[in-house]
Parts: structure tokens; C-alpha cells; sequence
């Protein structure tokens, strides 16, 4: 059994399925904008017509056959040989919703379904074909995400059951259970979880470990000295729960006691209005901070926040500082622990973005302020957790609110630690740091990932197989 890659357009010198060809001059066509994200990336962005589709990344990873979809050969029931399986895939490179015709930014609100040819809809009615759509980078999976899904599976006749969505949603499959018990379907689309934020920290360090100053090596542990400051707390775009952490850690007097990084000056910051304004009428706050004292404290600290206005530590600038490729192995020699501010808080959809494996990749134990059950996917994976030194049952409360008082609570007591115990939980810890960061490494052997992912592609597109907590590698 073979897979074989179908496009629209010869896929091999770059343009992927889904492109809007209404946004390309004549003279554009020979650009090959996937291979340069260049002028000609931001000429046709800047067009206001372009959706930000890519050539699949997991694809890239098996050895695979592709066809333009007008050199298909096909019968009733199958296209080409019956025993192969044939996808037509759709990289997702944005938000998903800014792919399903809720771009308020787009002047002509197409989803990536309208730029599917005629011909490549017909295939997909066939038994061995599937629309593969690839969403790796973003945990953001919501209703309204299911409602358009299905939506076009109908309006394009698209079985549901031949649509298979990759996403990085650890608790896809709940997701879609809930939706399911509201809104019944006869069919169901297939939903596969893939870490991509996972290996893409490990393609990070392969590319950049030889760098000076990049990555911790192990020998820095040979021998555990005293360090700077406690806790590494890196936030880039102040999102509402890193602003009430860092409120919280000025007004305790605490945040000396850090090597924390935030500005108000980058075009970063989501809440200009003020924290007061964020409280009162956020929709999440009636999950999040609900205690008039609680509120208050923060409030406090917030305004005090704003009269430092910055705090950088390796890079001035932080708008252009990305997820991956931005390392200083300092940050992580001077402090004993990281609490990683993850992308998602206040939110239904479990993610775990590159920040989480930061802490992993450079020997530092970590709390983590993000989803509920986080943890909990990380020890799924096979990764240790440090519950034998302090308390992680935030992880498991699912109200916003609760668990970000009980990350603050394990934040402000390790924080008030002395570097003494700090050593000595160091000579206990050792041995679970390395181990999770080789285990992380352990991923990254691309011939083993190739063959489990086209095993697992295989796997699921049978009709029987049952994709619930299916992941593809």
C-alpha cells in the first residue's frame, strides 16, 4: 500500500493546494514564494486575498508519490490503484478560523475550501481519497472551528469521514465528542493529534547546539551552585493571564526575585485599555478571577507594572523574537526553575506550544501556567514531572480561576525558597531533568518518525478504525 500527495498545481516547485489564484499578476506565477518568504510573500498577503496554506510539513517526512490531480486515472469507486491511499492536502499556516471564512482582514472571506478544484472534489467522493487538512502549529480549535468544518464538508459534498484533520490539540477528541452530543452527525470527520511544537523544538536544537551560548550543556550540572535569581518567566505578547501573574508578582514584592522579561512598548501587549477595563469585561472573567480582592491585588500591581513599561533580558526588542531559533543558555544557568506562561490559558483547547520544551531542552525543572491536564499530556508523551518536590494538582483544576491562584501559590513558594534548598532539591532533581532531556531528544530520529507516521496515515484511513486519542506519531 502506497500514499500518494495529489495537488491542484504541480506541488514539487512550491504552491500548495487551497491557493487563491485571483491575488497573482501574470508576471507572479514564476515566484516561488513557499521557498523565499520574501517580497513576493508579503506582495500577495498585502493583496488581501491571500490565505496562508502551505505544502504540508508531516507529509514532507515519508517517502511518497505526487501527482497533479488532472494526471489522476480514476473508476465509480476508487482513483488510481484501489490499494493505494491518495491525499489531497491543505497546510494551515494562520489561525484556523482565518482559513474558514472568518478573516475579517480577507476582502473576499473565502474559506480554503472554495480554492479546491472541481476535479479534485470529485476524487475525494472516492473510497481511497481524503482531504488532509494540517492545523500544527495553533491549539486554537474551537466550536465555531467544528461548525465550518462540517459546514463545508456538506456545502462541497465532501464525505465527513474523508476529512482528516492534524491538529496539536492534545484534547482534540473531547473537543469533538462535546460538540458531537449537541450537534449529531451521521458522519464523522477524523481528528489526529500530532506534537509539532514537540519535534520542532528538537529541529531547533539540532540546527542550533553548536552555537555559543545557545543551549545549557550537561556538564553545567556537574556541580550545582548558587544562582542569580529564582525563577525564568519569558512573556513576549502580554496576554491577560501573564498580566495578572506579573500584577500579582510586583504588588508581593516578588518579581526582583525573577528574571522576567514583558513589554508595553512593542505592539505586544492585547489589553491597552487598562487591566480595569480587561476585568470588568473580558468574557472569560467569569472563569478567571471572580474574588473583589483577588481583583483588587491585581489591579494594584498592575498599575505599578505599567510604570516599569519594559523588562528585557536577551533580546531588546521583542516584537521580532519568535517561538523557535531564540535561545540564551544564561537565562537558564542564572535561575532554578522556569514558570512557563503558556500561549493558552482561559481557554477550552489544551496546547502545548514550544515554551513548555524550552525548560525541558536546557535542564530546568518547571510549573506551568496554561491548560488544564498539561501535565498530564506531557507524562502521556513519557516525561517526568517534579510533583515529588512541590504541588501540581493545579493541573487537574479545570476552573481558570482556581488554577491560576494554585500556580501562583507553588510560584510564590519556590520563589521564597533559599538557594540552600534550592541545591539541595538540585541533588534530588538531577536525574529527572536529564532524563527529560533525553527523552525529548529521543523523538527526533527521523527514520523511525517517518515509517510510524506513514504506518499511522495508513491506519487512519480505514473505515473501521477508530481514531479516539489517536495520535500520528
Amino acid at each position: 500500500m502506497e500514499i500518494k500527495i495529489i495537488y491542484d498545481f504541480v506541488g514539487g516547485f512550491g504552491f500548495a493546494n487551497s491557493i487563491n489564484f485571483e491575488c497573482f499578476d501574470k508576471e507572479k506565477y514564476k515566484i516561488d514564494f513557499y521557498k523565499s518568504y520574501g517580497d513576493s510573500f508579503d506582495y500577495f498577503y498585502n493583496k488581501k486575498y491571500f490565505l496562508s496554506v502551505t505544502p504540508s510539513q508531516i507529509l514532507s517526512y515519508i517517502k511518497k508519490e505526487e501527482i497533479p490531480v488532472f494526471k489522476t486515472i480514476e473508476n465509480e469507486e476508487y482513483v488510481g490503484n484501489p490499494k493505494d491511499i491518495y491525499i489531497y492536502p491543505i497546510k494551515i499556516n494562520t489561525l484556523f478560523r482565518d482559513v474558514l471564512g472568518n478573516n475579517e482582514q480577507s476582502k473576499n472571506n473565502k474559506s480554503c475550501f472554495d480554492f479546491i478544484s472541481k476535479r479534485s472534489l470529485k476524487l475525494l467522493k472516492k473510497k481511497n481519497c481524503f482531504l488532509w487538512i494540517e492545523h500544527i502549529w495553533e491549539g486554537e480549535i474551537d466550536r465555531e472551528t467544528f461548525e465550518k468544518l462540517y459546514y463545508f464538508s456538506s456545502y462541497y459534498d465532501i464525505p465527513a469521514d474523508k476529512i482528516i484533520v492534524i491538529c496539536n490539540t492534545f484534547n482534540i477528541n473531547k473537543l469533538h465528542e462535546n460538540f458531537l452530543k449537541k450537534y449529531p452527525k451521521k458522519n464523522h470527520i477524523r481528528f489526529c493529534l500530532y506534537d509539532a511544537c514537540l519535534l520542532g523544538k528538537i529541529d531547533d536544537y539540532k540546527e542550533n547546539y553548536n552555537k555559543q551560548n545557545t543551549f545549557v550543556k550537561e556538564s553545567f550540572l556537574s556541580e550545582v551552585s548558587y544562582r542569580r535569581k529564582k525563577a525564568l518567566i519569558l512573556n513576549r505578547r502580554l496576554r491577560l493571564h501573564r498580566l495578572s501573574l506579573l500584577s500579582l508578582l510586583v504588588e508581593d514584592e516578588l518579581l526582583e526575585h525573577t528574571l522576567s522579561s514583558f513589554s508595553f512598548e512593542d505592539g505586544l501587549i492585547h489589553y491597552t485599555n487598562g487591566m480595569d477595563d480587561v476585568l470588568q469585561h473580558h468574557q472569560f472573567m467569569k472563569d478567571f478571577i471572580v474574588e473583589d480582592e483577588l481583583i483588587n491585588k491585581i489591579l494594584k500591581g498592575f498599575e505599578k507594572l505599567k510604570k516599569i513599561k519594559k523588562q528585557t533580558l536577551d533580546f531588546e526588542n521583542l516584537d521580532p523574537v519568535g517561538g523557535l531559533g531564540h535561545e540564551t543558555a544564561d537565562l537558564y544557568k542564572d535561575t532554578y526553575f522556569s514558570l512557563v506562561t503558556e500561549t493558552m490559558f482561559v481557554d477550552d483547547e489544551g496546547f502545548v506550544s514550544e515554551k513548555t520544551f524550552k525548560p525541558i531542552i536546557h535542564y530546568h525543572p518547571f510549573v506551568v501556567l496554561g491548560s488544564a491536564y498539561t501535565l498530564k499530556h506531557l507524562k502521556e508523551l513519557g516525561f517526568k514531572t517534579f510533583d515529588k518536590w512541590w504541588d501540581e494538582s493545579y493541573d487537574l483544576e479545570e476552573n481558570h480561576g482556581e488554577r491560576f491562584k494554585k500556580v501562583y501559590d507553588v510560584l510564590e513558594s519556590l520563589i521564597k525558597k533559599t538557594d540552600d534548598e534550592w541545591v539541595d532539591i538540585y541533588k534530588e532533581i538531577k536525574e529527572v531533568i536529564i532524563y527529560n532531556r533525553n527523552h525529548l531528544l529521543s523523538f527526533g530520529n527521523m527514520k523511525m518518525l517517518s515509517n510510524k507516521v506513514k504506518d499511522n496515515i495508513i491506519l487512519l484511513t480505514q473505515d473501521k478504525h477508530d481514531t479516539k486519542n489517536f495520535r500520528l506519531f
